[in-house]
């Protein structure tokens, strides 16, 4: 087994994602890594997770999504201050989307598929900017 650095461990995370073999894989990586995982097949669900389940302290957001995509998703989730600062990492396919995803103020942006890596990497750097 490699090294790796300490990782911020036993949180709840959302993972937002319209693809099921994509939504079940993070989400089984993240409960590998001892985080308790909330999912959604798009960003109406989440907002129903976010007002109706346990508070969650990280995202993983799809952005092409049928019902409500994430760009829709963030616009509310940045509109409502009790979810405000919930970061969100985006998942995207998409090649050089950074650029397009800015306004979304995302602590990361991870392109699938997903390495093992450099999931853990972020979240790591995610819930250590988070806001207290």
């Amino acid at each position: 087994m490699f090294p790796r650095e300490v990782m911020v461990m036993n949180k709840r995370m959302l993972v937002v994602e319209d693809e099921e073999n994509v939504r079940e894989s993070v989400a089984a990586l993240l409960e590998v890594e001892g985080h308790e995982v909330l999912t959604a097949n798009n960003g109406a669900e989440a907002l129903a997770v976010l007002r109706n389940g346990p508070p969650v302290e990280l995202i993983f957001l799809d952005l092409m999504m049928p019902q409500m995509d994430g760009w829709a998703f963030r616009a509310r989730q940045l509109n409502q201050p009790q979810y405000r600062d919930i970061p969100v990492v985006v998942l995207s396919g998409a090649h050089e989307i950074e650029r397009e995803v800015a306004s979304l103020e995302p602590s990361a942006v991870l392109r699938k598929p997903v390495g093992i890596q450099e999931l853990l990497d972020v979240i790591n750097e995610a819930l250590q900017q988070k806001p207290n």
